[in-house]
């Protein structure tokens, strides 16, 4: 399990955080939007928690001056503070969700890194500097996001109360409680999940995800 004390300084505790706003959309399939900040030594991050039927959560974050950009989900920041932010957002998931819902199920999506024009275009690179542009040239699939967050969420959500769903191909994830007895619940959340965020004509679950 991560250390979470807010008073360490330790790699991966979480930085104290706050509710700023929660709100019920007029429309659409998202039932509830709970919106939290917290602070890093240089940045301010906004997360933003999710709530679609079958008590499903789904949460994203955000540098707070880039919320007006289109792709704010995929900025890198290189401030290698990673930890500490993604442990925040954990965090948030295990004291103000799965603590006050029980049988609340989780996903996310592992966005791909975008780089700015005048970073792809840089010329006379050196050759660490050719390969962490390599490393940070993305596709959609089995993104770096993705990679990380699946590997702390099989730490955070134990396997034996959490059926994990990995979508590689869409760097998708889907954390499903085992103590939500909704039938066909795999199959239902799944479509939502795809219909949302993946696809225009989803299918019942997607060929390339894993159940485990």
């Amino acid at each position: 399990m991560i250390d979470t004390g807010f008073d360490s300084n330790a790699l991966y505790s979480g930085y104290p955080y706050r509710c700023v706003a929660i709100s019920k959309p007029a429309d659409g399939i998202i039932l509830k939007k709970i919106e939290y900040t917290f602070r890093t030594p240089k940045r301010c991050y906004k997360v933003i928690v999710e709530e679609y039927p079958y008590q499903v959560f789904v949460l994203k974050f955000h540098l707070c001056n880039h919320k007006g950009s289109p792709h704010k989900y995929h900025i890198q920041t290189d401030d290698q503070d990673a930890p500490r932010v993604i442990a925040t957002c954990c965090l948030i998931l295990l004291k103000e969700i799965k603590f006050k819902y029980k049988l609340a199920s989780f996903g996310f999506i592992g966005a791909n890194t975008i780089l700015p024009a005048k970073e792809i275009k840089q010329k006379s690179l050196t050759s660490v500097q050719k390969k962490r542009l390599e490393r940070r040239l993305e596709t959609s699939e089995n993104t770096r996001r993705f990679r990380i967050y699946a590997r702390l969420s099989k730490r955070v959500f134990n396997p034996d109360d959490y059926l994990h769903i990995e979508d590689v191909l869409n760097s998708s994830y889907l954390i499903l409680n085992r103590l939500n007895k909704e039938p066909d619940l795999v199959e239902k959340v799944a479509q939502m999940f795809e219909e949302y965020y993946l696809r225009d004509e989803p299918d019942n679950l997607p060929s390339s995800a894993k159940v485990r």
